[in-house]
């Protein structure tokens, strides 16, 4: 399931009103997204997240929900234990 993106997003970088559908691929920190309305704002972005991060704190949105633990179809089972050199298992 896709977290649906809002229609319109601020640039944490510059503030400009950024498209989430046109804008390319977001930054996911913090455990939110941002989107950017260029590269040049996202590598800037991404060079110092903190600090745009909380300059404009609106421009975050929710990354989705916490992912939820699913039982696949497949079991993962522990190595065998190697037998120790005089013969004894323990």
């Amino acid at each position: 399931m896709n977290w649906p993106a809002p229609e319109s997003v601020t640039d944490p970088v510059c503030g400009a009103s950024v498209s989430p559908a046109a804008a390319g691929l977001p930054v996911l920190f913090r455990g939110l997204r941002y989107w950017f309305c260029s590269w040049d704002c996202r590598l800037a972005f991404k060079s110092q997240p903190e600090i745009h991060a909380a300059a404009r704190p609106e421009a975050g949105s929710p990354a989705g929900p916490p992912p939820t633990h699913r039982k696949g179809p497949f079991t993962v089972r522990a190595a065998p234990q190697a037998a120790t050199p005089d013969g004894d298992d323990t």
